[in-house]
Order: structure tokens, then sequence, then C-alpha cells
């Protein structure tokens, strides 16, 4: 993976089973997807139960940052490795209830 990416997958220190990356784009999509995936091929290689998204620092999803996180589940599920959001905005929040996206992700508050 490229040192230069936004994204990287990096274990938890207290539950290195379990992989974070944190998502640092304002508008998620475009080139992000690219650099997401790249950061999701370490999974296998890490021996991850899961891997959690954080989206504090997102402001607003589109339609190409939309299929990188559903494209993230299906790939995920492939391996046997589970995927969740935390720190989602209220305004991603409310798109992912629109597109009713909420029931496919595992959405959580925070880390803990």
């Amino acid at each position: 993976m490229d040192t230069d990416s936004p994204y990287k997958l990096e274990a938890l220190a207290n539950h290195p089973e379990y992989g974070l990356i944190k998502l640092k784009s304002k508008v998620l999509g475009g080139s992000d997807a690219l650099e997401f995936t790249s950061a999701l091929q370490g999974v296998k290689a890490m021996s991850l139960k899961a891997v959690i998204a954080d989206l504090s620092d997102v402001s607003l999803i589109n339609s190409t940052g939309l299929g990188m996180l559903v494209g993230a589940v299906s790939s995920l599920r492939n391996s046997n490795t589970a995927f969740a959001l935390i720190n989602i905005p209220p305004k991603v929040s409310d798109l992912l209830t629109i597109t009713h996206l909420n029931k496919v992700f595992k959405c959580y508050s925070d880390i803990s």
C-alpha cells in the first residue's frame, strides 16, 4: 500500500483482531474508492475479524462513495470479516437512512 494514501488499515492496540480505517475526505467518493479498496487488501494478511470505518471527518458521500462502502461489505463478507461504520455525521446518517443502507451497514456512534 502507498504510504501517502489517506487510508491506512491499522489494528486496534487493545483488540488487534479489529482493524480501523479513518476516512479523511470531506466528500467521500471519486478517487477515494481506489485508495480505500487498496487499504482493504491487507485484511486477509492481518487476520481481522472486523474492519471499522470512522466517518467523523466525512461531510458528504456521493454515489461513488456509497458504492465504495457497499463494495467493502461485499468483499469483506467473502473473507468472513465484518464491516462497521462509526462516528457517522448527521448528513451522512440521513443519506444512509434515505437509501436504506443503514440496514446494510452495522452503524455505531463510536468505537466503544
